[in-house]
């Protein structure tokens, strides 16, 4: 019965800190990609200035 409650409790442990890492990732890689858009839309930048 320990061996039960001791191994479903580390798949929930390790399925909650999946889910954070790939929420953090996503959360990452969206903040990446405004930060890409802003500077492609900086007419500042010397490369928007190149056709």
């Amino acid at each position: 019965m320990a061996f039960y409650v001791v191994t479903t409790g580390l798949v929930v442990v390790v399925s909650v800190f999946t889910h954070l890492i790939v929420a953090g990732l996503k959360e990452q890689d969206k903040k990446a990609q405004e930060k890409r858009k802003l500077e492609k839309a900086d007419p500042f930048r010397v490369e928007n200035w190149l056709p």
